[in-house]
């Protein structure tokens, strides 16, 4: 059985549809280390896993923000996005006006 954190970032990949190989490369994890989490196999340990969910939170909201607009499809551009987001402390309420803004 997977740990409540793990489950709930399992759930949140889910939601923002992007796949278990995505979020492991973002999350400088193997694929196949974070699959076999996954099917309980392997134990990342709390601060990984803890890792995994913030990631997959980071990209919910990024994809909240842009909405209708979507994020990059490019594992790396789409890194980079979250990692340029983060240095600068852009709010996602900040992306949801400039998004805005291009539809007005």
């Amino acid at each position: 059985m997977i740990s409540i954190t793990l489950g709930r970032a399992r759930h949140n990949m889910e939601t923002a549809k992007i796949s278990a190989a995505t979020l492991a490369k973002l999350t400088d994890i193997a694929p196949s280390t974070l699959s076999a989490a996954f099917r309980s196999v392997v134990y990342l340990g709390s601060e990984t896993e803890a890792r995994l969910l913030r990631v997959s939170i980071r990209v919910l909201e990024l994809q909240e923000a842009l909405r209708p607009l979507r994020e990059p499809t490019d594992v790396s551009d789409l890194r980079r996005l979250l990692d340029f987001i983060e240095e600068r402390g852009i709010s996602t309420e900040n992306i949801r006006e400039t998004v805005s803004s291009l539809f007005e």
